[in-house]
């Protein structure tokens, strides 16, 4: 049986749960507003106040709304996800959609790729969050901000300050860097 640790997340609306297992091989996003084609987030969602899954390797996060409160939301999460756990379910299955677009990166952009991998997605994830690379045109870097980190008030001076900063240094190409 999976055990869980909670922890909190520079978003407010957002609360990070540590478990002491694999809970998806990859990463997913779940965001209400964008009608979910997986069960595991049909059935999340059917929770009064979940507006957020992410989940991470070993973690993921919950993202309520403003009225609803963690003590009310987190529990019944928790339930649904030991309970797909415990019938091993997966937390990603049924999940319908293209595939990504496949095309060869340039040199700058591997170098993008390298810099978040490397150095940003690990300290993010810490906060519960991920920031994925989305593209690279005329200077600026697109990037997908995910968990924990979407929304969060503080992401955009985390973007600004830390991440651009870095860019800049590290990738002279980089100018600017932007959350799509």
């Amino acid at each position: 049986m999976a055990s869980f640790q909670l922890e909190n997340t520079p978003n407010p609306n957002t609360v990070k749960v540590n478990a002491d297992q694999l809970l998806y091989a990859g990463t997913i996003e779940y965001q209400k507003a964008l009608t979910p084609n997986s069960q595991f987030a049909k059935d999340a969602f059917e929770i009064e106040g979940v507006e957020g899954i992410f989940i991470l390797k070993d973690f993921f996060t919950i993202t309520k709304s403003d009225e609803a409160s963690f003590n009310e939301v987190t529990p019944k999460v928790l339930d649904l996800v030991t309970s797909y756990l415990n019938e091993g379910k997966s937390l990603g299955e049924d999940v319908v959609g293209a595939p990504e677009a496949s095309r060869e990166l340039t040199e700058t952009e591997k170098k993008i790729v390298d810099v978040l991998d490397k150095y940003v997605r690990p300290a993010v994830a810490q906060d519960g969050g991920d920031i994925t690379y989305h593209s690279f045109q005329d200077g600026t870097v697109y990037l997908q901000m995910k968990g924990a980190c979407s929304g969060c008030p503080s992401s955009t001076a985390t973007l600004k300050q830390g991440i651009e900063t870095m860019m800049q240094r590290m990738i002279p190409e980089v100018h600017t860097v932007e959350a799509v």
